[in-house]
């Protein structure tokens, strides 16, 4: 696990406490060099998300994962369900 894909689970896992969290690192589907940390496919799931539209689930998790901090911009393909 790379450093920004590492970055990116820590604090989505100190957020949500999820009962499920799967993060993989998609960059070498894209046009990029290897090794890149650029795309990634996040599924997640976690009872924070009951009750809340697609769009605000999404604003948690991109505010959780500190985008502004530690990641410039990659791609972040998600999936978002409530616990079970």
């Amino acid at each position: 696990m790379g450093p920004v894909e590492q970055s990116i689970y820590d604090s989505v896992a100190g957020r949500f406490e999820p009962e499920l969290l799967e993060l993989t690192n998609e960059s070498h589907m894209h046009s990029v060099p290897p090794g890149s940390e650029s795309h990634f496919k996040l599924v997640l799931v976690t009872d924070q998300f009951e009750g809340l539209r697609l769009v605000q689930r999404h604003q948690l998790i991109y505010r959780a994962a500190g985008r502004s901090a530690s990641w410039a911009s990659p791609c972040l393909g998600t999936a978002y369900l409530h616990g079970c």
